[in-house]
């Protein structure tokens, strides 16, 4: 009975994890998308009767505005929401490994870890508790992707080097797989791309994670089980 109330309570805080987020970032967009338009409309308005040299100066003045909640804010929205899931991701699994360890009996500090979360998982999993993990290769290999992705925008301005071995495989990975991702080529002399991220994008690595969270159920639950 205790088991089965583990795994329904573990169930319970795994599954649709990222509903919120997920709500939240659509919600935001939605507006941004409204207040875009409601700017562009008021401009409309107040330019019908104009000369063309009015309107010219008129939008010198307000052409910002707009360009602001077309552009600007949905991409710092999109990367933020981003980097967000991610760090959500990370305090899942540790939560989970803190969780499992409880169930042993043993004592872990995973408030402690710092940088390469997704292997002291791995290792903690496999090594200390016996979990089957990853539960998924290639969705675990997706997420540390994702985490090269996220190291981008947050460590290095969102720009990549395709000299460098490991933003070039994400580059290659983006192309190949056609991520909802834009890569901005500084220009044709260098080797630097900016990445900037979709709405769609988005929505898809919420997708990855909730499967990703809802396939670590299986090999959690069995681990229970049998304990």
């Amino acid at each position: 009975m205790k088991r089965d109330l583990f795994i329904a309570h573990l169930r319970s805080y795994l599954s649709f994890h990222f509903e919120e987020l997920r709500e939240h970032f659509d919600s935001v967009q939605h507006l941004l998308k409204n207040e875009e338009k409601r700017i562009s409309d008021w401009k409309e308005k107040q330019t019908a009767r104009l000369s063309l040299e009015e309107r010219d100066e008129f939008y010198d003045w307000y052409g910002e505005d707009s360009s602001k909640f077309k552009d600007s804010f949905p991409n710092i929205q999109r990367n933020s929401i981003f980097i967000t899931v991610y760090a959500e991701l990370e305090d899942v699994l540790k939560f989970v490994c803190s969780a499992l360890a409880s169930k042993k009996g043993c004592f872990i500090q995973t408030y402690k870890w710092r940088g390469g979360i997704p292997e002291k998982v791995d290792s903690f999993l496999k090594n200390d508790i016996g979990v089957e993990f990853p539960p998924d290769d290639n969705l675990w290999d997706e997420i540390k992707k994702l985490r090269t992705i996220r190291n981008t925008i947050v460590h290095n301005g969102s720009w990549l080097d395709k000299k460098e071995k490991a933003y070039k495989e994400i580059i290659n990975y983006i192309n190949d797989e056609q991520k909802s991702i834009k890569l901005i080529k500084r220009n044709e002399q260098d080797s630097f791309y900016k990445v900037q991220l979709t709405d769609a994008f988005v929505f898809e690595v919420l997708d990855t994670l909730d499967e990703y969270l809802e396939k670590l159920l299986k090999p959690i639950s069995e681990w229970v089980k049998a304990t």
